[in-house]
C-alpha cells in the first residue's frame, strides 16, 4: 500500500537510501509489459527518483524479479558500479567495533 511505501521512503537517507523488494517470478512474454508497473508507479508517487527492475535468472527454482529503488537520482551510480567498487564502499562504511574485533 502507498502509505507503507511512503513510510519506508521517509525513513531512508536522502543521499543514498535504497529499497530492494522481491516482486515475484520473472515475467515471460506478455507479462513483460505489465510486470511490476503498478509497484513502480507507487514508488514514483512516493518520491523514489530512480527505479530499476532486476531479473535474477540464476535462481535455483525459477527466475525471480526484484525492484531496486533509489531515493535520490544521483545514488543510482551505485547501480552501475562493479562488484569490487561495491565491496570497497561497504568496507568504508563499516564502523569500527569498540571491542577492536572485526565487524564482519
Amino acid at each position: 500500500d502507498a502509505e507503507f511505501i511512503r513510510d519506508i521512503h521517509d525513513s531512508l537517507d536522502e543521499d543514498g537510501g535504497i529499497l530492494v523488494a522481491h516482486v515475484g517470478r520473472a515475467p515471460t512474454g506478455r507479462e513483460l509489459v505489465d510486470h511490476a508497473s503498478h509497484f513502480k508507479e507507487i514508488l514514483e508517487e512516493t518520491g523514489f527518483e530512480s527505479i530499476h527492475v532486476f531479473d535474477d535468472e540464476k535462481s535455483i527454482f525459477s527466475p525471480l524479479s526484484y525492484v531496486v529503488a533509489f531515493v535520490d537520482y544521483d545514488a543510482r551510480t551505485y547501480w552501475y558500479q562493479s562488484a569490487a567498487e561495491i565491496e570497497l564502499r561497504l568496507h568504508q562504511l563499516i564502523h569500527e567495533m569498540r571491542s577492536n574485533k572485526p565487524a564482519l
